[in-house]
């Protein structure tokens, strides 16, 4: 091999070996770049979000119990049509009413509430006006979940029977007593106060105990 070839051996061995030493270099840098980029992401720490979420729950549905007096035989006998009226505890403004709510032989009724008809949970007062009865009001009752239960017979006070005129002056009267002597021997449901199915003495009994008693407002 002469000089001048072996001076372009030479040449080219040491171009190739510069190329491969550049590109040895440039791909340690690239790992090591790579590599401290990826402990620098994980060295960050994590940015947590919390949410608050704030609403206000209405009451959609009460369930409550309320007896009424004296009635043969005295239990699982307590079924009454009514109307019931709603409050703000020591408020007059009525926030929800219901007319001729029956409730069922338990003394169990439900007041279904519709979407325009807005109830926050807090303390309220109920009053009862059942067909036969005067109003019995029951204070500061207290709704919180949206599936209200009250149980008002735990009160110990039951709806006072005997009002039974046309004239619904939520008072016992004589007028109230005209009735029933009216409908003696009769199964008039109005004034069958005690529900045994027929109008009679006992019925009429009922109603003199409450005579000249006014009912709650």
């Amino acid at each position: 091999m002469n000089v001048e070839n072996k001076n372009l051996l030479h040449r080219i061995t040491a171009h190739s070996f510069f190329k491969a030493v550049f590109v040895f270099v440039l791909a340690s840098i690239s790992i090591g770049f790579i590599t401290n980029f990826i402990a620098t992401r994980k060295k960050e720490p994590e940015v947590k979000q919390s949410v608050t979420i704030s609403a206000l729950v209405g009451i959609s549905k009460i369930t409550f119990t309320v007896y009424p007096e004296k009635r043969i035989p005295a239990t699982g006998n307590w079924s009454t049509e009514m109307d019931v009226t709603v409050r703000h505890t020591g408020s007059p403004t009525i926030v929800l009413q219901r007319t001729g709510l029956v409730t069922n032989s338990s003394g169990l009724g439900v007041i279904n509430l519709s979407n325009s008809e807005t109830i926050p949970p807090g303390n309220y007062d109920f009053t009862f006006k059942g067909i036969s009865h005067l109003g019995r009001k029951y204070s500061g009752y207290n709704l919180s979940t949206v599936y209200s239960y009250v149980d008002f017979s735990l009160s110990g006070t039951k709806l006072l029977a005997g009002d039974t005129s046309n004239v619904v002056d939520n008072y016992v009267n004589s007028l109230d007593v005209s009735t029933v002597i009216k409908n003696i021997y009769t199964g008039v449901v109005k004034e069958d106060l005690n529900r045994d199915s027929i109008v009679n003495s006992l019925d009429l009994s009922i109603q003199i105990a409450n005579l000249y008693k006014f009912g709650d407002t």
